[in-house]
């Protein structure tokens, strides 16, 4: 993958390669699963697609606005997490309504994955081939740095542009004293339990809770 900002190339992600396989693996399982799957995921794969044109169309934008934020990742990373619960409770012959909550939970801790995600980004990093703040390089504003340009607008004049390797390490640096990733942490945190909280007693759902628990755990800080 190459950044347009200084033609350096960084490995995909794992998470990015396995939601590929997803989405081709869901096809094939809903069409064995009967009309009214195969539409779901026609239906959820449209908005995961409308989901990444609504983080294409907020590249570079300063003025992007957290509700704006979290309907593209609802769209991308939440729709595949509820489609992935759906056809898996499904095929395991669980019932509709047991079905929809587990999606429904789904759907939440997949977007707490993406949240925490934007926030270990701007964390000092050892792993080759991603630097610190490499997605912000990129024009993609996360929560994170949407709550500090809300507690500090003047940060919008170091944003929508290109960013010289030299400045992103003190842009980074003035994002976390505008105390907008404690913020999201404790967001992370909520989206987390609030997920966790919708399975109730649903048998079986303990590999649910153990994500949740990862999830929280990284969004710490």
């Amino acid at each position: 993958l190459a950044d347009p900002a200084d033609g350096r190339r960084y490995e995909a992600r794992p998470w990015a390669m396995a939601a590929a396989w997803l989405r081709s693996r869901a096809a094939e399982l809903a069409a064995g699963l009967g009309p009214d799957y195969l539409e779901r995921t026609s239906a959820a794969l449209a908005e995961i697609a409308a989901g990444w044109m609504r983080e294409a169309r907020d590249l570079y934008d300063a003025g992007r606005t957290a509700d704006r934020y979290l309907a593209a990742v609802q769209g991308t990373r939440g729709a595949l997490g509820a489609l992935a619960a759906e056809l898996g409770g499904r095929q395991a012959g669980l019932d509709r309504e047991v079905v929809g909550r587990l999606a429904g939970s789904a759907r939440g801790l997949a977007s707490a994955a993406r949240l925490r995600d934007d926030l270990l980004e701007l964390t000092d990093s050892n792993e080759p081939g991603r630097p610190e703040g490499q997605s912000l390089a990129r024009g993609v504003y996360s929560l994170p740095v949407i709550l500090s340009l809300e507690r500090d607008p003047g940060l919008a004049k170091s944003l929508g542009g290109a960013i010289a390797p030299a400045d992103l390490a003190p842009l980074v640096e003035r994002i976390w004293s505008a105390a907008g990733p404690l913020e999201a942490s404790a967001r992370c945190r909520e989206l987390t339990e609030n997920a966790l909280s919708a399975l109730g007693d649903i048998e079986g759902a303990e590999t649910f809770g153990g994500i949740g628990a990862g999830i929280i755990e990284d969004c710490g800080l």
